[in-house]
């Protein structure tokens, strides 16, 4: 014979398992002494709840529906963490299970107590997320964040709809490291790190340490890019003057990179690569300033990275042509030989001219395999033109880099 229902009594009273037996309309019917002493009151209290309202199942729709499908038998068990309140006010962390009880016509809710483990995996995921040096959030985190809020962003019509990211680096802090050492460094970057929080935290705005000396403040609801513009004037002038470290007076500043756009349709590739080049366009400028992302000169950076990555392949395709410009005698109007002028016949581009590609040419070393070509070419043209005309020979110039 089976165990009689008063052993299950008296095991349900003893047990060290926070519990409750509840009906299928959700009704909390008994209550274990562990429940009471979990949530600080008497287990007669508890009997008088829902075990919604007990185990906080009500907080989101999904975990709301798989409760009610396993009230109603079309699930087998829930199981959620949950942060719940206890008679005090004070919270606690537990994990929740409802599965059906052993005489299946009622349900049995099960609450174990994690809040020491939920601590230390917090402890834990603070140390793995922020910056030891500066105490900020680290690369990890501000991607996190900046995900969240792009989300957050599209779907919540509540606020601006838009997003906005300055993009940081310190001007001269290589030199502080190498004369100083990375001691007064760290030191440094700590204080410029305590600077950039309190010019944010009026707003609101995350500030990050990514690495190195480069930090990132994310700006979530942006109003436009004259609220960025603003920011960046003011992290500007908080690291104007000088830092007090170590007993020394140390003057850093900052190239600060600003994206400002709608957050729909946006992906945090997209942003960073972004402000990274807009970053390089203010250090570029001059540095110790900052800039604002110009679609327009994007556009033309992508044109110049897209031409240079295949000026190589083009020489080998065969892409390029001679055009031959005469050179006449100013007194008898007679040719008395040709220029070549390289063009490039893009695929994407149509014809181009050499001050497109040229200079790309002799920063990337393609010159050399396209001066090669060029002079190869043009011999053989100027050969053609001296077996049909033999008695009247051409000069051929042709333009050489320095590099070849």
């Amino acid at each position: 014979p089976g165990p009689a229902p008063g052993d299950y009594r008296a095991a349900f009273n003893v047990a060290r398992l926070a519990m409750a037996v509840v009906d299928r309309e959700g009704r909390v019917r008994d209550a274990n002494p562990a429940l009471g002493a979990l949530l600080g009151t008497d287990p007669a209290v508890l009997t008088t709840r829902s075990a919604a309202d007990l185990a906080n199942l009500r907080e989101d729709p999904r975990t709301w529906k798989e409760y009610r499908d396993v009230l109603g038998g079309r699930l087998a068990r829930l199981r959620r963490t949950r942060r719940l309140l206890r008679a005090d006010g004070h919270a606690l962390w537990a994990e929740v299970t409802i599965e059906p009880a052993p005489d299946s016509c009622s349900l049995l809710l099960s609450m174990a107590d994690i809040s020491d483990q939920r601590d230390l995996q917090g402890r834990l995921r603070h140390l793995q997320m922020h910056d030891p040096v500066t105490r900020l959030p680290n690369r990890s985190l501000f991607f996190e964040r900046m995900t969240s809020a792009l989300e957050a962003a599209t779907y919540d019509h509540g606020g601006t709809g838009r997003i906005g990211l300055c993009y940081l680096d310190l001007d001269g802090f290589k030199a502080v490291n190498d004369t100083l050492g990375h001691r007064v460094g760290d030191r440094l970057l700590g204080a410029v790190a305590q600077r950039l929080t309190e010019c944010a935290a009026p707003g609101g705005h995350l500030v990050a340490r990514l690495g190195g000396d480069e930090f990132a403040l994310l700006v979530r609801n942006s109003t436009g890019t004259e609220q960025l513009c603003d920011l960046a004037r003011t992290l500007l002038a908080a690291l104007q003057e000088p830092f007090e470290v170590g007993g020394q007076r140390l003057s850093v500043s900052a190239s600060i990179g600003v994206v400002e756009r709608p957050a729909a349709g946006t992906h945090t590739t997209w942003l960073m690569q972004a402000a990274d080049t807009t970053l390089y366009w203010a250090k570029e400028d001059g540095k110790a300033r900052w800039t604002l992302f110009d679609p327009e000169r994007n556009a033309h950076r992508m044109t110049r990275q897209a031409l240079s990555s295949t000026l190589r392949p083009a020489v080998e395709r065969d892409e390029f042509v001679l055009d031959y410009q005469p050179l006449v005698g100013l007194g008898d109007g007679v040719v008395r030989g040709v220029e070549a002028l390289v063009r490039w016949d893009h695929p994407q581009f149509g014809r181009l001219s050499p001050n497109r590609f040229i200079p790309l040419a002799e920063e990337n070393g393609a010159i050399v395999p396209l001066g090669r070509w060029v002079l190869r070419t043009a011999c053989l043209q100027a050969r053609a033109w001296q077996l049909a005309n033999p008695t009247h020979p051409l000069v051929v110039s042709v333009n050489v880099a320095v590099r070849q």
